[in-house]
């Protein structure tokens, strides 16, 4: 009895889920070590970036792919499916951290220029203030001498009279 459409994909799906179950058994050392060694290129390369800077972080591609070569001197897992792990994996967590710190960076500058703005603001208005009440004390005192000369004129003609 021939197969149904069905049943000949059920197969097909059947065998290549086999297939690649097999691959993976038989090169299952190589893509843990493999993996893990992505993950250690990753944690070397963000104990070796410097956060600190006054300047963000190089994040493009290509800084990330030059910074895997620098610490792993180009050596590549063995086999292909292992090498496919390490390059899916490698740099991944580091992108992820220089974008943070960039990010981070971003956010400081922001507040700084905030911070910053709101200072010059204040400084504005505590000057704006001031001049307003050295004006007020002038014509104060103004008026005071004037009000003081004026009653010692009249205390003095008075006592004249």
């Amino acid at each position: 009895q021939p197969l149904s459409k069905r049943d000949k994909r059920r197969n097909n799906i059947t065998d290549k889920l086999a297939d690649m179950i097999q691959t993976f058994t038989q090169d299952q050392h190589q893509h843990y070590r493999a993996q893990l060694q992505a993950i250690q290129v990753d944690m070397t390369m963000i104990l070796r970036a410097n956060p600190y800077e006054n300047s963000p972080l190089d994040d493009s591609a290509e800084d990330v792919e030059r910074e895997i070569e620098n610490v792993t001197g180009g050596s590549l897992p063995n086999t292909d499916a292992a090498v496919k792990d390490y390059l899916a994996l490698a740099g991944k967590r580091y992108h992820e951290y220089v974008q943070q710190v960039n990010h981070a960076l971003e956010q400081r500058d922001a507040d700084l220029t905030a911070l910053q703005n709101r200072y010059e603001a204040a400084v504005a208005e505590l000057e704006k203030s001031s001049s307003y009440k050295v004006q007020v004390a002038q014509r104060e005192h103004l008026e005071l001498a004037t009000t003081v000369r004026s009653r010692l004129i009249n205390s003095v003609t008075k006592k004249r009279d």
